[in-house]
């Protein structure tokens, strides 16, 4: 039984000595970028002496090649460090400041950028954080307007005052309390105050009533009558005595005419009581005048 055992593995041994495994060459790419991957092959039981394919069954099993290649991924294409964007703050009175980013090694595999290793960037790796420096202090514009105002004294007419409009830069964080005068073009145009102030004019000085002289007439045996006159109010303006509204005199406006009484004839009696043979002599007098 031993002996037949024996005869069967050196007849087995003889047929497989005949026969072997044929299996394709694999060549992996060695472009850069290539991702892990792998490569089908053809394996074929070959009959050496006819040099043709033949059952697998007459290879030994044990010894047949895989039918497929792992291929390892090639180096990243175009390697390099990446940082992130960092926006540092733009508005006014901000002070210095650090900002964290990301950096990674990156590079092209299979048409994509990814993330690689570290190693394969060249060059030392670039910081983590960002230095953003302080902005300018903030500041405002205003429009300043000079104290020119109107005249007040009597006695002035209207007039235009001229004052000085400018557009000034206060900062809020310099501890300056007063503005520094820039270029107009800074402030709102829109609510620039205006440069003139129309004065109005003021009360005259000294008003009073004027009422112009009145003669009556001085003739004898005339009837009571009445004379008009001139009456206004009248004040100093600019130094000179003008006729002005009757609102600014106090008090009621006095008449516009005068009544002059009738002139009555009255006789004197000329020297002595006792001189009654005198003659009398005619004379014009008012009623309160009139003699006995």
């Amino acid at each position: 039984m031993r002996t037949f055992l024996l005869l069967l593995l050196q007849l087995a041994l003889s047929i497989a000595a005949d026969y072997e495994w044929s299996a394709d060459v694999v060549v992996c790419p060695v472009t850069c970028g290539v991702a892990d991957s792998i490569v089908n092959r053809n394996v074929l039981c070959i009959d050496k002496y006819r040099g043709a394919p033949t059952l697998e069954s007459f290879c030994d099993p044990y010894t047949k090649p895989a039918s497929n290649v792992t291929c390892l991924a090639t180096p990243p294409c175009e390697p390099a460090w990446y940082a992130s964007p960092i926006q540092c703050p733009t508005a006014c009175g901000q002070l210095t400041s650090s900002l964290p980013r990301s950096v990674l090694c990156q590079g092209k595999v299979g048409g994509q950028v990814v993330t690689i290793a570290e190693s394969y960037c060249q060059g030392s790796k670039p910081a983590s954080t960002v230095v953003c420096p302080a902005t300018k202090a903030c500041v405002r514009y205003a429009w300043d307007v000079s104290d020119e105002t109107c005249p007040y004294t009597c006695g002035l007419l209207a007039n235009v005052v001229t004052r000085t409009v400018r557009c000034l830069e206060f900062c809020d964080s310099c501890h300056e309390a007063e503005g520094e005068a820039v270029s107009d073009t800074f402030c709102d145009a829109y609510s620039r105050p205006a440069a003139y102030i129309n004065c109005p004019a003021t009360t005259p000085c000294l008003p009073t009533w004027y009422t112009s002289p009145v003669q009556c007439p001085n003739q004898c045996g005339l009837q009571a009558n009445e004379v008009s006159r001139n009456v206004y109010c009248q004040g100093l303006v600019q130094g000179l005595l003008v006729v002005i509204d009757n609102e600014h005199c106090e008090g009621s406006k006095p008449a516009n005419s005068v009544v002059c009484p009738r002139l009555q004839t009255a006789y004197i009696i000329v020297g002595l009581l006792a001189l009654s043979a005198a003659p009398l002599t005619a004379v014009c007098s008012r009623p309160s005048f009139i003699g006995l």
